[in-house]
């Protein structure tokens, strides 16, 4: 059982599966009255709860909530991006536009660059908003770490220019490809800084965060949990550790159904999605 700050209260039964909850303000249901019944009260004491549940429902009316205004952070344009634009009538550029091509990436559609006199080959990622260019990310090639060197200003989230008005949901994963494969967000981190937390709520949508389903992706769980962000584990099949993955096996759309299909936003839930995610990757 979950207690919550206001009185509230969801539990979950691991043995017989049953599951109930309670919302000040709101009658209870009928699993919540099974439940109760269960650990002794009557039905004089149920329909004393829904009383008192009204009389707090009348007074949630006349309480105005307060409106949290999450304000955007202010960027600025850097001077200029390393290298050149990817040309796929440049045979020097071949190795960007294969690697571009097997991450299932359409090259003619997204500003990719790179940089010939670099000492390792990379491709090099723009990253913007509204149209302004205020960093980038390099994303190496060869077998050497880090895989990414990035230029990136405090509280920055890529995949911002991507979002549309009208979208009600917005899906936080941790690279960009993984952003670029279904117009979602990237954090560029296992873990989501104070900055970029503050910018993602601005967006005024439901938080779908898709953690990589290896170790690092851990930790952005238990993050997405202690703000109250609903989060998708897919069960894809074995091998597929991120959404570039998922969408090279299943396509875009398959991808993207499986994630929203999968979304929990119960926190006791997403906790056991977590512990079965922990033991596949045991195994």
């Amino acid at each position: 059982m979950h207690i919550e700050p206001d009185g509230g209260w969801t539990y979950s039964c691991f043995n017989c599966n049953h599951k109930a909850r309670f919302v000040p303000g709101e009658n209870l249901s009928r699993a919540a009255k099974v439940l109760l019944r269960g650990f002794g009260l009557s039905d004089d004491d149920l329909n004393l709860i829904n009383i008192e549940s009204v009389k707090i429902r009348g007074l949630l009316n006349y309480i105005e909530k307060p409106q949290i205004i999450y304000r955007r952070p202010e960027f600025k344009p850097i001077a200029e991006l390393p290298g050149e634009l990817v040309d796929p009538a440049n045979p020097a550029h071949a190795f960007a536009i294969d690697y571009l091509r097997d991450r299932q990436i359409d090259f003619t559609k997204l500003p990719f660059l790179v940089d010939l006199t670099a000492e390792r080959p990379g491709v090099i990622i723009p990253f913007s908003i509204d149209g302004m260019v205020v960093g980038y990310t390099t994303r190496f090639l060869d077998d050497r770490r880090p895989k990414y060197l990035s230029v990136q200003p405090e509280g920055y989230v890529y995949g911002l220019d991507f979002q549309q008005d009208e979208w009600n949901t917005a899906i936080v994963v941790e690279g960009p490809f993984c952003a670029m494969s279904i117009n979602g967000i990237a954090t560029m981190h296992q873990v989501m800084s104070p900055e970029q937390l503050l910018f993602i709520k601005s967006l005024g949508k439901e938080i779908i965060i898709v953690p990589d389903q290896n170790v690092s992706g851990m930790e952005m769980i238990e993050q997405a949990i202690n703000e109250g962000f609903s989060v998708s584990i897919p069960e894809w099949h074995p091998g597929i550790e991120d959404v570039n993955e998922a969408v090279k096996v299943y396509g875009r759309l398959g991808a993207l159904l499986t994630i929203l299909a999968n979304k929990e936003s119960n926190p006791i839930k997403i906790d056991i999605r977590r512990k079965a995610l922990a033991q596949r990757l045991l195994a």
